[in-house]
């Protein structure tokens, strides 16, 4: 089966003798290239695959990023980014600073208000219905990163990896915000009337809205 790619004419063998499922084939081949997207088409068979120098066909992984940017009327600024690749886990990298020291809730909420400051960012992201726990915990919200901890100079670095936080779909999280909080995310253990819903953690700092990345 001959091919023309990116000028380069390349010869498959006979789609009939190759085996291949829904998800996967195995093509030999030997191209120049480490990664070269190829589609084919013809009266039996649509295909759309990447093709790597050793002749595996995978499909492309697409890396998406996102940001946001904190501030509050009270001195609190910082960055958050947001990376997933695939379909894979988000990973959050975070830098915040003039937080006092110690824990502070960190959540995902589920509007990308804040005209109102962070009060009008809505309660926290929650698409399947379920009452608030920790990050670890099966029954959680989805917008449930638990607690950041914040040094002695009001500074924070963190990392989170987290599945339920994707940046495509229609659970993405871009267009909705991310909170911090002013005292500890009990994750729903504390016994107080608020933690099954918010934590308990205070009232909120920090937010802003979460935007694609170039």
């Amino acid at each position: 089966m001959p091919a023309t790619l990116y000028g380069i004419r390349v010869r498959f063998p006979d789609l009939n003798r190759v085996k291949y499922s829904k998800l996967h084939a195995h093509v030999p081949c030997t191209l120049p290239f480490t990664i070269l997207p190829v589609k084919y088409e013809s009266s039996s068979l649509s295909f759309s695959l990447s093709i790597y120098n050793r002749g595996v066909l995978r499909s492309h992984t697409t890396m998406v990023k996102a940001v946001a940017v904190l501030s509050s009327s009270e001195g609190v600024s910082g960055t958050i980014y947001f990376t997933q690749e695939g379909d894979g886990p988000t990973t959050v990298n975070g830098n915040l600073s003039g937080l006092k020291p110690g824990l502070h809730g960190f959540h995902v909420h589920a509007l990308g208000d804040t005209t109102n400051g962070c009060m009008s960012t809505g309660p926290h992201f929650n698409p399947d219905g379920k009452e608030h726990g920790a990050p670890d915990d099966e029954v959680r919200h989805a917008g449930d990163l638990g607690n950041v901890t914040v040094g002695e100079d009001g500074t924070a670095s963190f990392t989170i990896v987290d599945k339920q936080i994707p940046l495509s779909g229609p659970n993405s999280i871009v267009g909705r915000a991310v909170v911090v909080h002013a005292d500890p995310d009990d994750l729903g253990r504390g016994g107080h009337e608020l933690s099954k819903t918010t934590g308990n953690a205070g009232g909120r700092v920090a937010c802003g809205i979460i935007g694609l990345q170039g």
